[in-house]
């Protein structure tokens, strides 16, 4: 789901019912002590390969931290962190 789709009512709800789900968060947006694992690179050493539609194999590499019950995903390519919650 998108971040903007969701207030953290429904976010409460949803997980109360439980229903399973991922949701787009901005890095800048989490707490301190979930931002400082994220931003170090060296963690990214899981990686998923796919063929994009003109047919270029991309490389994105991303790693995994529990925070407050939640699994976070974050996944780094050149252009950036882009962390999920799921």
């Amino acid at each position: 789901a998108d971040r903007g789709m969701l207030s953290k009512n429904n976010i409460t709800l949803t997980t109360e019912k439980g229903y399973e789900f991922i949701l787009g968060e901005r890095l800048k947006s989490l707490p301190k002590a979930v931002q400082v694992p994220l931003l170090d690179i060296n963690q990214y050493k899981q990686e998923w390969f796919y063929t994009d539609n003109e047919g270029e194999e991309v490389n994105i590499k991303y790693t995994t931290i529990l925070h407050e019950g939640k699994t976070v995903i974050a996944t780094y390519q050149d252009e950036g962190l882009a962390p999920l919650f799921s």
